[in-house]
């Protein structure tokens, strides 16, 4: 039977580098409606049509849905079949890797449009190329652990309007561990319970949301909770106190590449909180 459950979905328009946030409500596997989210603060429901168009993209019969793998069944005749995207990843990585190893890393470039082209960071990408073998080789962790990354709600942004009451007194609670849908019935658990997130440097408790949002093997606490420290102002943003997800940022784990403390994927251990 086909879910034909409504949802709403709070995003921001990917198509350029102002990212709209937007409010998008779903009919199963359908788009309903898409329109501005009042609720933005930057963009306060304004939209472009883009942004709307958004749902003929997702609707259109020709979008690929999943990757599509060349395969040769004979010399001069190929076909195209999909495959999952963890495959396809690493298919790319690999063949990056291996041609930055054999040729250098100028025998790879790389075509960006936007937003990217906007970021000069993200021109420089040949060292983050060359180091693509390097993070393929170190990427895993030991089978009972998960990579914890952070992520932003658009009402957050990040912990500067967390003490306006009117964004944050509205809505469900987002101090959440997000975590996909298959490792929560792996590890027997159920959304709304209380899990410890624990590193090599420090543990927090928060409460478990399953999310098909997040890839199997990660979990995801949001940046810059952790208020009602002694001595701050943050009246309001102390209602909605959460746990940091700095207490479990390990000062050892670093970004190679250029040499900093690494945020996102941090190997940590989860178990059941103490009731």
């Amino acid at each position: 039977m086909s879910d034909t459950s409504s949802r709403t979905h709070h995003r921001v328009c990917h198509l350029c580098e102002a990212m709209y946030g937007l409010v998008i409500q779903t009919e199963g596997d359908n788009v309903a409606d898409i329109r501005g989210d009042k609720d933005d603060p930057l963009r306060r429901g304004h939209v472009c049509p883009k942004a709307v168009a958004l749902q003929d993209i997702h609707e259109d019969p020709d979008r690929l849905r999943k990757p599509m793998k060349r395969i040769r069944s004979a010399p001069g005749d190929y076909q195209h079949v999909e495959i999952e995207w963890p495959e396809a990843l690493d298919l790319a990585a690999n063949a990056l890797a291996s041609t930055i190893e054999k040729q250098g890393v100028d025998a790879v470039g790389a075509y960006l449009g936007n937003p990217s082209v906007h970021n000069y960071g993200m021109l420089t990408h040949q060292r983050n190329l060359s180091d693509i073998r390097r993070f393929v080789r170190d990427g895993n962790v030991a089978s009972d652990h998960y990579r914890q990354i952070g992520r932003r709600h658009v009402r957050d942004n990040n912990s500067w309007m967390h003490n306006h009451h009117r964004l944050m007194m509205k809505g469900k609670s987002r101090c959440q561990l997000l975590m996909h849908p298959d490792d929560v019935a792996k590890e027997g658990w159920q959304s709304g319970m209380f899990v410890t997130i624990q590193s090599r440097v420090g543990e927090v408790d928060a409460e478990l949301v399953a999310s098909d949002e997040k890839m199997p093997g990660v979990v995801s606490l949001p940046h810059g909770y952790g208020h009602g420290l002694a001595g701050t102002r943050g009246e309001v943003a102390s209602r909605h106190a959460g746990v940091s997800c700095n207490d479990i940022t390990d000062d050892q784990f670093v970004d190679q590449l250029p040499g900093n403390a690494a945020v996102n994927g941090v190997s940590v251990q989860l178990s059941a909180a103490a009731a």
